[in-house]
């Protein structure tokens, strides 16, 4: 298991940058990744794009279970959820 908590100083090129480098290996490894938003007040829609779906896309179906979210706020975690729908790939 990976676990990554996200700031709310995580500037977009850094969150692509554990993406790329903690995120996909990890998942590629089957390894459940949890993304803690406890600290994250606000995300943007692109923020969260760019750290979720490359993962969702690669992973497909398997990223519900593999991606776990803990303490998203309500306006965070509906984007959240915007994005998994929008890039799971359809088998």
């Amino acid at each position: 298991t990976l676990s990554y908590t996200l700031s709310l100083h995580d500037a977009l090129p850094i969150s692509i940058k554990q993406r790329d480098k903690r995120i996909l290996p990890a998942l590629s490894e089957g390894k459940t990744v949890v993304l803690d938003f406890t600290e994250a007040e606000t995300a943007t829609h692109s923020f969260l794009v760019a750290l979720l779906a490359t993962p969702i896309c690669n992973t497909g179906i398997k990223a519900y279970k593999l991606i776990k979210i803990k303490g998203a706020k309500p306006p965070i975690r509906a984007t959240i959820d915007f994005i998994f729908d929008s890039y799971t790939p359809e088998d």
